[in-house]
């Protein structure tokens, strides 16, 4: 089926378990995509947040995500920003990263789930970033 959609600039973001089937569901498509090359799903970038996987992912494979994150999981999105060599980009700063594997982290401002996501959605250089590979 063809949506006419443009494969390099669609881009995958949730919210809490639906950033964890961000995850998920990029690892089932490019499984896919390795089974059934004519079924080929790409993704610009990878938007999580306040959540994050349990499983090794491949970072080979995911090569533009940004992580959002507040006190919800804290240990479980530490370790998904090593296991995926993610770069700090620090909250409420000014500066646009220029590199394709971020993440925020709220903890030190005490944010809860909700108010994390409330403020990731809110950081305009999330939209720069995805706009502008």
């Amino acid at each position: 089926m063809k949506f006419r959609g443009d494969p390099h600039k669609t881009c995958l973001t949730g919210f809490s378990y639906g950033g964890k089937a961000v995850f998920d569901f990029s690892v089932w498509a490019e499984e896919l995509s390795r089974k059934d090359p004519s079924r080929k799903v790409t993704w610009a970038a990878l938007w999580p947040v306040d959540e994050a996987n349990e499983q090794a992912l491949p970072s080979c494979s995911i090569k533009r995500v940004w992580l959002h994150f507040g006190t919800w999981k804290q240990d479980l999105q530490k370790s998904t920003v090593a296991n995926l060599g993610l770069a700090q980009a620090k909250a409420f700063r000014n500066e646009y990263p220029k590199t394709d594997r971020l993440y925020t982290e709220y903890t030190p401002f005490g944010y809860d789930h909700v108010t994390t996501c409330a403020v990731s959605y809110a950081d305009w250089r999330v939209y720069e970033w995805l706009l502008n590979p």
